[in-house]
């Protein structure tokens, strides 16, 4: 029984030690199987990945692009012209000074108005051929204030001048040494004109004998049609006369409308009558046209009297080229006569719109060209005088349009309230 006992222990101990044997063996064999398997997967994914790889380089090399390096040498040149264009405006138009005291540019900014561009009105003159000359001298007179674009509503710094009263409105225009506004009387109300003048320019022009006889001539002068004077004021600055406000010139008015026969013929009869009262207080206007010619409800004012002169013969070289006559061209000496063929030259620029060549003469019967023809005559004793072109046929009519006027003037009759 022991002898069998022992034979089945020894049989059962071979067939675990066989059983373990065959375990192990199974298990090496499956791992070895799984390693292999996943080494030949591996490699598949491996080579995958690396194909994978190449097709991505192949895509993804950068295009050439021809166009790109030239685009960046333009823009570069863009560059270089931009900074070239900022640093010559810097050096043309600096950067302007700031204020050191901002309350007081405020202050000033509230005070200061803007002045409209100046029109042609009384005393206007133009830059061209047409600007007055006195005393041979070859630049114009220009007055500094002219080039301000801003000014205050007071004509005086001072607040004791008598110039205080009156208020700015527009700026009307420049003259010769003289700016010209458009003002109104704070204490009556009465709107008028300022004509201004710097005694800073006088001084260093050397015209204290114009502004002398302007002055003298304005103050005694009544006539229809000649512009009133109302007062002169004589500031510590400048002296200013207080004019009658014009509402058009001449030379605007042409612009705007064609003028006829009959409004010329009344615009040359009204010009006539305003000239002849000169001569025969022994005054030579000498710069007689259309800018200085303005007109008020119908009525024709002569204006700018700065170098009229109380002579009866001078040789002062002075006047408007194209309206000078030729002996003061020829410096020599004249008179009044002068004016006369300033009118004929008028007469001519309102019927043909041009100004007339030194002795021409136009062809035609009517009175109104033989009238321009003998105010244009080049000898000034052959010249008509204003006294003498006012005895033509042309001008009754007017003078009777002019005698109902005064009639109807003497005829009303004043109430007393």
């Amino acid at each position: 029984m022991e002898i069998q006992w022992q034979i089945i222990q020894n049989s059962s101990m071979s067939c675990r030690q066989s059983y373990k044997k065959s375990c192990s063996y199974i298990r090496n064999h499956h791992q070895s199987s799984d390693f292999s398997n996943f080494q030949n997967k591996l490699g598949g994914t491996q080579s995958l990945y690396n194909d994978i790889k190449r097709h991505e380089n192949q895509n993804t090399q950068p295009k050439i692009c021809i166009q790109y390096e030239s685009n960046l040498e333009k823009n570069r040149e863009k560059i270089q012209e931009i900074k070239q264009l900022i640093t010559t405006s810097k050096r043309s138009n600096p950067l302007p000074i700031k204020i050191k005291n901002k309350q007081e540019s405020i202050k000033e900014s509230k005070i200061r108005i803007e002045i409209p561009k100046p029109i042609r009105n009384i005393n206007n003159f133009s830059q061209d051929s047409r600007e007055s000359t006195t005393t041979s001298q070859t630049t114009p007179l220009r007055s500094s204030s002219h080039e301000k674009q801003l000014s205050y509503m007071q004509m005086s710094k001072n607040y004791k001048s008598p110039l205080n009263r009156f208020k700015k409105i527009k700026y009307l225009g420049r003259g010769n040494i003289s700016d010209v506004y458009s003002v109104i009387d704070t204490t009556t109300g009465m709107i008028a004109a300022l004509k201004t003048i710097q005694k800073s320019l006088i001084t260093s022009k050397g015209i204290q004998g114009l502004i002398k006889t302007e002055i003298a001539i304005q103050s005694f002068i009544r006539h229809q049609n000649i512009l009133k004077c109302y007062g002169i004021i004589n500031d510590d600055k400048q002296i200013a006369l207080v004019l009658e406000l014009g509402e058009i010139t001449l030379f605007n008015y042409r612009k705007e409308k064609k003028l006829s026969e009959k409004q010329i013929i009344d615009i040359i009869y009204q010009v006539l009558q305003g000239v002849s009262y000169l001569h025969q207080n022994g005054i030579i206007h000498r710069d007689i046209k259309p800018e200085n010619i303005l007109f008020q409800n119908g009525i024709v004012k002569l204006a700018d009297l700065g170098i009229c002169v109380k002579a009866v013969e001078t040789n002062q070289y002075c006047g408007t080229p194209g309206y000078m006559a030729p002996e003061i061209v020829e410096n020599l000496k004249y008179t009044n006569k002068v004016d006369c063929y300033s009118i004929g030259v008028l007469l001519h620029e309102l019927m043909f719109g041009k100004l007339p060549k030194f002795g021409q003469k136009i062809n035609g019967d009517t009175q109104l060209i033989n009238l321009m023809n003998q105010l244009l005559e080049l000898n000034p004793k052959n010249r008509l005088s204003c006294k003498q072109a006012l005895e033509y046929d042309l001008f009754k009519l007017c003078e009777r349009k002019v005698q109902k006027q005064t009639e109807m003037i003497k005829n009303t009759i004043l109430w007393d309230c």
